[in-house]
């Protein structure tokens, strides 16, 4: 086995890495941007229904 050949292979698994590190960033980040949204439906959610209620009872009805 020559310097060249363990060059190239070296190369080959660095860039292996980048494309693994690449794709989980991008599943981080995928997932982050889900948790953001479900965050932000279920707060839009409470506060439109704490602003229908009609009333004292029926907030608390919707709490329990």
């Amino acid at each position: 086995m020559n310097v060249s050949d363990v060059a190239e292979q070296i190369v080959a698994m660095q860039a292996q890495m980048f494309r693994t590190s690449m794709a989980l960033a991008a599943i981080k980040n995928a997932s982050e941007q889900q948790q953001q949204t479900a965050t932000t439906l279920l707060t839009e959610t409470a506060n439109s229904a704490a602003a229908s209620a009609d009333g004292r009872g029926a907030l608390l009805d919707i709490l329990v």
